[in-house]
């Protein structure tokens, strides 16, 4: 009887324990999912995916010019946006791909680009 027993609870840990890894994995893919959201956000915001075609100066200058008429609430929606996707990347470390990392390594560099 005693044997039993110590089986089913031995099952029993086993399988909460399967539940617990699996819910740690699926929130760990929905903070991926944000995270590629809120790249995307930040691509449009900040008019990231420009054209490759022009030549670096061109580009800076154009840029330079770009953040002289940023709206104050598209900073706001941008740092907000930064914050979010620097949560969602610290909840899903182990999920990220490297070009995921990649992409992310930019983003140190996005504020000044607000400046």
């Amino acid at each position: 009887m005693k044997l039993n027993l110590d089986e089913a609870m031995e099952n029993l840990s086993f399988n909460l324990d399967q539940r617990r890894q699996i819910r740690a994995r699926k929130r760990s893919l929905q903070s991926l999912a944000r995270v590629q959201s809120s790249l995307t956000k930040w691509s449009v915001l900040l008019h990231l995916s420009e054209d490759g075609s022009r030549g670096g100066e061109e580009k800076e200058a154009e840029r330079k010019q770009e953040r002289l008429h940023l709206d104050p609430g598209l900073v706001e929606r941008a740092a907000s946006e930064f914050n979010q996707l620097q949560f969602c990347i610290s909840k899903c470390e182990n999920d990220l791909t490297k070009s995921h990392k990649q992409v992310i390594g930019i983003t140190p560099a996005i504020p000044t680009y607000l400046l």
